[in-house]
This record gives C-alpha cells, structure tokens and sequence, in this order.
C-alpha cells in the first residue's frame, strides 16, 4: 500500500488547504448532526415524560 498519495491528501498545500477545512468543517457539522438527531430521537421515544420543544 502506498501511503504517499494519502499523506498528501491529509496534508494540503496552497489553494487546497481552504477547500479541505471548509470540507472538514461540513462533514464535522453534518456527522454531529445527525448523531445531535439520532439521540435526540431514540431518546424521546424511550421517555414519553420528555419531549423538548
């Protein structure tokens, strides 16, 4: 397996270095999302008690 190609990908250089954090920063938002969503809905239907907004 040669690593050289992921290692470049990890590490951008020049006018890929913004588009690679915006990138990071919408999988991070959308990931915590749905786990935020997830937990939020198998929560609410194990306690009737609680229903938040």
């Amino acid at each position: 397996m040669n690593i050289a190609p992921l290692a470049e990908f990890v590490r951008p250089e020049g006018s890929d270095l913004w588009a690679f954090y915006v990138l990071t920063g919408l999988w991070i938002m959308i990931f915590s999302f749905v786990w935020v969503m997830a937990r939020w809905l198998r929560g609410s239907s194990e306690d009737e008690g609680h229903r938040g907004l």
